[in-house]
C-alpha cells in the first residue's frame, strides 16, 4: 500500500502469498531491483558479474526484509533472490483448482505395471504436495 508516497508492504506470515508476492514484485520495480528475478540467470550484457551480484544481493535483502522471523529462518542458506522466491513458491503457492482437477482425473486413470513402485512414477511427487 502507498502510505504518503511510500510503498509499504507487510511481512509474509505464511498466510496470503499470492498477494504478498504481487505486493513485493512491485516494491522490486520501484526500487529498481526486478531484473534479477524477471531475467532469473540471465544478466544483461552491459552490466559486470560484480554489478550483477550485488543487484541480485540488493534485490534477495529486500525479499528477506519483508519475510517475518517464522518464514525467514527456512531461507537463511540461500544466495540468490531467485533461490528464495522458488522456494517460498514451492512452499505457499497453492495449485489452482483446474490444476487440482487435471492431476486427479490422471490419477484416476493412471495404470501402474505389476512389480513396479509408486515412487518411480514422477506424477506421485506433484500429488504429495496438494
Amino acid at each position: 500500500m502507498a502510505k504518503e508516497g511510500r510503498l509499504k508492504v507487510e511481512k509474509f506470515n505464511g498466510q496470503g502469498f499470492q498477494f504478498w508476492k504481487m505486493q513485493m514484485e512491485d516494491y522490486l520495480y520501484q526500487k529498481d531491483l526486478y531484473q534479477p528475478l524477471e531475467d532469473k540467470t540471465k544478466k544483461p550484457s552491459s552490466m559486470s558479474d560484480e554489478e550483477w551480484g550485488l543487484l541480485d544481493r540488493k534485490a534477495l535483502g529486500a525479499i528477506r526484509l519483508y519475510l517475518s522471523s517464522s518464514v525467514a529462518f527456512n531461507f537463511s542458506t540461500e544466495k540468490t533472490n531467485q533461490g528464495v522466491m522458488d522456494k517460498l513458491t514451492k512452499m505457499y503457492e497453492k495449485p489452482s483448482t483446474s490444476n487440482k482437477v487435471y492431476l486427479m482425473k490422471k490419477l484416476f486413470s493412471m495404470n501402474m505395471n505389476e512389480g513396479s513402485l509408486i515412487q518411480d512414477h514422477s506424477f506421485w511427487e506433484r500429488l504429495v504436495t496438494f
